[in-house]
């Protein structure tokens, strides 16, 4: 039974390593496009905003677009890439990975410890829903991740909050008149019915 359970957890193992995609080696650049979804301009230009925060705060944001995750787990690819790649560098680990996945229609900002207070769950789901896949479901891939990148500096900056602030419900003041007119009619109305 022993040798049973041991040559079964050896091949999950095995299995579990088979079906993790490769990390490509580390690049000398924050936006990767292994997709092809951007031209050479749109590169470009986000790496040069991205190089210039990083050059202002030493905070790291890394673009990495990939074709397919060939069945890997979002997470756990973004966690090795992260670790592999040192986003943010090993001492203050203040990385943050922005991650598409084109062919499983996936996206992930995974945040390394130093950055993770400033970009919560909450804060990355709404820059996700709000910012960056408008730009996605309009077909324009990179509209969508120079919006998210710059939102995800103005929530490194505390300038971006979780959820949109709701106006406080008051009285309807311009509402006044109209109930006045209202009980003014009603009450003339009541009086000539009785004297008439």
């Amino acid at each position: 039974n022993k040798l049973a359970f041991i040559m079964s957890l050896t091949m999950s193992c095995i299995v579990a390593t088979t079906d993790a995609k490769e990390v490509p080696p580390a690049p000398n650049r924050l936006v990767n496009d292994y997709a092809k979804v951007f031209s050479p301009s749109d590169v470009q230009r986000l790496e040069q905003k991205l190089i210039q925060y990083d050059e202002q705060t030493s905070t790291q944001i890394a673009v990495v677009i990939i074709q397919s995750l060939e069945g890997d787990d979002l997470f756990d690819y973004s966690q090795r890439l992260s670790e592999t790649w040192g986003i943010g560098g090993a001492e203050n680990d203040n990385g943050v990975l922005l991650i598409v996945s084109i062919d499983d229609r996936k996206l992930r900002i995974h945040t390394g410890y130093g950055t993770e207070g400033a970009i919560p769950d909450a804060i990355a789901k709404r820059i996700i829903e709000d910012e960056i896949k408008p730009g996605f479901k309009a077909g324009d891939y990179y509209a969508g991740i120079d919006r998210g990148t710059s939102a995800m500096i103005f929530a490194l900056e505390g300038e971006y909050s979780a959820a949109p602030k709701k106006r406080k419900k008051g009285f309807p003041f311009g509402l006044i008149p109209v109930i006045l007119i209202i009980i003014l009619a009603s009450i003339f109305g009541r009086k000539r019915r009785y004297t008439g």
